[in-house]
């Protein structure tokens, strides 16, 4: 009866560890994608209150775009399961068995690494494709902003545009509004962020991709 316990205590110990694995992998697939989608768009990740949750959505993206990894990590999980439970290993020299089960820490690492570079691969290439279609999937923003308490230049230099011309707007946290404007070549530049404190806001209006805009923004 104590073995039939520990048995199935250790069944449970061992999936634990592979939903934990996998949703690890995950995350650093989501947030390794974020980091290179936001960069691209001159912005950090420091600078951007993203909910944590959104890199579990990135990151299954990056994995349904990658299926390949998926079953690179089955197989992982797979050869693990093997190792420790084969009777055709129970013969060899516990040396050998111990060298064999270093090794999955060594594949799971060689998996992290794998996933980073295929989440920055999708991340730039996801804004080439939406560069290339002038950002259309991003609604248009137009910010009338307060008539006091204006401190920021760029933001003064930018009232008659932000009411008038086509920004879009990339993200919208709890604090300010980040906008840009896209360049005819904005496939061989990284954008400039135009970041508008929530609390300087008098309006704004966000619509649906109206057509085409000016290339340049409105002087």
């Amino acid at each position: 009866m104590a073995s039939d316990d520990e048995s199935s205590s250790k069944g449970l110990l061992d999936t634990a560890t592979v939903m934990a694995l996998a949703t690890a992998l995950v995350y650093v697939a989501g947030w390794t994608y974020a980091l290179n989608y936001f960069a691209n768009f001159g912005a950090g990740l420091l600078s951007l209150d993203i909910p944590r949750e959104y890199f579990f959505l990135y990151g299954f993206w990056v994995f349904r775009d990658s299926w390949w990894l998926v079953l690179l990590y089955i197989g992982v999980v797979a050869l693990s399961i093997w190792i420790k439970g084969s009777s055709m290993l129970q013969g060899i020299g516990r040396g050998w068995r111990t060298a064999l089960m270093a090794l999955l820490p060594i594949l799971f690492l060689g998996m992290v690494a794998g996933v980073e570079q295929v989440g920055r691969e999708f991340a730039n290439a996801q804004y080439r494709t939406q560069a290339d279609a002038r950002f259309a999937g991003y609604p248009q923003a137009r910010v009338w902003l307060k008539d006091e308490g204006i401190a920021d230049e760029r933001l003064k230099q930018a009232v008659n545009d932000l009411a008038a011309s086509c920004y879009r707007l990339l993200i919208r946290d709890k604090e300010k509004l980040y906008l840009f404007h896209p360049p005819p070549n904005a496939t061989a530049v990284h954008l400039a962020l135009l970041d508008v404190p929530l609390d300087a806001v008098r309006a704004v209006r966000v619509l649906p991709d109206a057509g085409d805009c000016p290339s340049e923004v409105p002087k």
